[in-house]
């Protein structure tokens, strides 16, 4: 998210039902972007450490064939030119989504978000400022029961109006049913 949007950036609590009860949602701020990063993070695999394991097996072939008697020189020289290559641009985009994969807006966060895990966890961090004992469980059960219209109205305001990155709102069906 651009700073230059944030300015526009301004929810509000918001309330709706479900389950027979009124739940309040708070404001969608950084405490709720942080909390959830640090959630998902645990979630993802971490891009920098499945590139390392990726590039040690090209490493092995590597070393395999600089060991290999006979055979095509030339073959093997292009397979080892290939492997290099294939090592450096590992690293490359490694290095790249190491740094982006958990900002707000990245296509694994929006995947994680859309998920039911992603959705109830979302929920429970807007919920539990104002319903202590709150679960990621019990924020789910609230989801599903909860009148879809609804949830999209709360969420348009808890988080006001949205930047052009801004997140989407919550799934109509967190658990991906039509």
């Amino acid at each position: 998210m651009r700073a230059d949007e944030l300015a526009t950036y301004r929810g509000r609590e918001a309330e709706f039902e479900s389950l027979g009860q009124t739940w309040r949602a708070s404001r969608f701020d950084m405490n709720v972007m942080d909390d959830f990063a640090l959630w998902a993070q645990k979630h993802l695999p971490d891009p920098i450490e499945v590139a390392e394991r990726q590039v040690e097996k090209l490493a092995a072939e590597e070393y395999r064939l600089k060991q290999e008697k006979g055979g095509d020189e030339e073959s093997r020289k292009a397979r080892l030119h290939y492997l290099e290559q294939q090592q450096e641009r590992l690293t490359r985009m490694a290095m790249e989504k190491g740094t982006s994969y958990l900002a707000w807006d990245s296509p694994e966060m929006e995947a994680v978000r859309r998920s039911p895990r992603g959705a109830a966890q979302l929920m429970y961090l807007l919920l539990k400022k104002h319903h202590e004992g709150m679960t990621p469980q019990q924020a789910l059960n609230i989801l599903v029961d909860a009148n879809k219209e609804d949830l999209s109205r709360v969420m348009a305001l808890i988080m006001g109006k949205p930047p052009k990155s801004a997140p989407p709102p919550v799934p109509t069906d967190p658990l991906g049913n039509a």
